[in-house]
């Protein structure tokens, strides 16, 4: 599947912290095919901030959120997205951002280049 840089951020987000053993190492599978690289975070102009209560984020160079990159995603892991996505909207927690993701991993919708 072809994302953007804020939509791998956004399924990082909403991966299941928990689960049983089989799910959480499809997660950490997930996590590490969805975390950005070395080089990305130089090519991207990645930083980290933290604001004054704590919370990090990171912000990249929006200019390249413009750019897919191909990430193989299976069905098993499609389903563990889309079922934390459905999980979200059933207890009113979705967020505008997760949109895209939903057209994605549940509605199948695939993604349009920018």
């Amino acid at each position: 599947m072809r994302l953007t840089i804020s939509e791998r951020m956004g399924v990082l987000n909403i991966l299941p912290p928990q689960g049983n053993m089989a799910t959480l190492r499809i997660v950490r599978e997930l996590q590490s095919k969805l975390s950005l690289s070395e080089e990305e975070y130089t090519q991207y102009n990645v930083s980290q901030k933290i604001d004054q209560s704590g919370k990090i984020w990171i912000e990249w160079n929006p200019e390249y959120d413009k750019k897919r990159v191909n990430i193989p995603i299976s069905k098993v892991e499609s389903d563990i997205i889309s079922q934390a996505l459905m999980k979200l909207d059933q207890n009113s927690q979705l967020q505008l951002g997760a949109l895209p993701l939903w057209d994605y991993f549940v509605d199948n919708k695939e993604p349009q280049e920018v």
